[in-house]
């Protein structure tokens, strides 16, 4: 279970004079403009556990299809089905304190808790990003998908545009 820390209840827009709150979400440094670090090539040479992932959105959508289908696309093996099974293996879950939302987190991926990031399956899981970003797999459907976005949001919780994208995606993939 997470903890609750001593800024529990804090709302995003207290983030801005919070620096306990910026340790956490600008460690390191990558959304200050002038120039802005996430376009430099230091930045994308990196590897930033969780924080640099670098991709289109049709490769990501790839990846998670090929997990969502036991680890295999095609002739491509990249994982087998119990590595996989494992990753979305509920590891940690609770409310977490900034963001006031309940988070589960397997090994290596997010994990779909009652708020539903990953849409509306019962067993989901993938990792959100900057922005909006929301990038996954639904096992049951063998479907992989993902959204990044070309405009930087702020909204209080989860963005609203890749759940109606989610929905939308869910209500095709179901009706096949």
């Amino acid at each position: 279970m997470f903890e609750r820390g001593p800024n529990y209840g804090a709302k995003r827009s207290d983030l801005e004079t919070d620096r306990a709150a910026w340790l956490i979400w600008d460690n390191p440094p990558r959304s200050r403009p002038d120039p802005l670090p996430l376009n430099s090539r230091s930045w994308r040479a990196a590897e930033v556990p969780g924080g640099n992932g670098i991709v289109s959105a049709r490769a990501a959508a790839r990846l998670y299809g090929c997990l969502a289908r036991g680890g295999e696309l095609g002739e491509i093996r990249i994982l087998q089905p119990e590595t996989i099974a494992l990753g979305y293996t509920c590891l940690a879950s609770g409310v977490e304190s900034y963001l006031e939302q309940e988070l589960a987190y397997g090994v290596g991926f997010g994990l779909q808790t009652k708020e539903a990031l990953f849409g509306n399956v019962p067993v989901g899981f993938g990792h959100d990003g900057a922005g909006g970003s929301l990038h996954g797999a639904w096992p049951e459907l063998k479907t992989g998908f993902s959204y990044v976005t070309n405009t930087l949001l702020h909204f209080e919780g989860h963005d609203p545009r890749s759940g109606s994208l989610l929905a939308a995606l869910s209500a095709c993939v179901q009706s096949l």
